[in-house]
């Protein structure tokens, strides 16, 4: 959760790099942010920001297996009302077939 007080710059860019290392196969990659609602907009734009940063230093995920399963996450998360503001289900390039897509879905605030 970051709170309204809080450098919320610097907070965002740490989560998205959280995410993003080892191409978000981490056990401890988080997948949630929690922001104020009176700053969400601004968390949004960082966010985006960030995490177009990582569009070609992504990694390939550890099988298609994997990869199938983020294409998944994204899709549902997609369906369920979330809007992508970077990337999406498809792989940033042509590489491997296990490349990782890098996205950043949003939900409106509540």
């Amino acid at each position: 959760m970051i709170l309204p007080s809080a450098d919320l710059a610097r907070a965002v860019n740490v989560g998205v790099a959280n995410v993003m290392s080892n191409s978000g196969q981490t056990c401890s990659a988080w997948t949630r942010m929690l922001v104020h609602r009176d700053r969400y907009d601004e968390a949004v734009e960082l966010a985006a920001a960030a995490a177009a940063k990582y569009g070609e230093r992504i990694g390939p995920v550890v099988n298609a297996r994997q990869q199938e399963r983020v294409r998944g996450y994204i899709e549902k998360g997609v369906a369920e009302g979330a809007r992508l503001v970077a990337g999406g289900p498809e792989a940033p390039r042509e590489r491997a077939t296990t490349s990782a897509p890098p996205s950043s879905p949003t939900s409106p605030p509540r």
